[in-house]
């Protein structure tokens, strides 16, 4: 139904500009998809500790999309599902206010997903922005279980007794 009302906006709109970015966005990431070889996924670690490090500005180059959202944001957090169409024109139209709230991110051996914030930053990358405030987290692998001793103490009084 939405689809079907965009063709009644004003081709000057900022609604309409945003759409066609959108549309854009869409169209150069699924041919991108389709060019380049299927990349092995990221995972992340099963056991990990997570630590706080705090808000940073990240640059736009550094961010990958979480693992789990692979399918609908490419390499270059462009939009790959035209259901995300609503959300991302939303932003686009709402200024920076809306992408002035911090990102969550998390590092893991070095490199930055996205953890929160999937469509803010694509719509800030579409928007030619370098930057992005974020909240970075690290996660490290927690360190392997060892096995503990029981230790035990005898008391020479009681082995005397016996």
């Amino acid at each position: 139904m939405e689809r079907h009302l965009d063709v009644f906006a004003p081709r000057t709109s900022p609604r309409w500009a945003a759409e066609q970015t959108f549309t854009r966005q869409l169209l150069w990431a699924r041919l991108a998809r389709c060019l380049q070889p299927t990349a092995a996924q990221a995972t992340l670690p099963a056991a990990s500790m997570r630590r706080y490090l705090g808000t940073q500005d990240m640059p736009m180059s550094a961010l990958r999309p979480h693992p789990r959202r692979a399918g609908a944001y490419d390499g270059q957090l462009r939009p790959l599902q035209p259901s995300l169409r609503h959300r991302w024109v939303v932003l686009c139209l709402s200024g920076q206010a809306a992408l002035a709230a911090p990102i969550q991110v998390l590092k893991i051996d070095g490199a930055y997903y996205l953890e929160d914030g999937h469509a803010r930053a694509s719509v800030a990358s579409a928007q030619g922005r370098l930057y992005l405030r974020a909240q970075v987290w690290e996660h490290t692998p927690t360190p392997a279980q060892t096995t503990l001793q029981p230790r035990v103490t005898l008391d020479l009084r009681l082995v005397e007794q016996l």
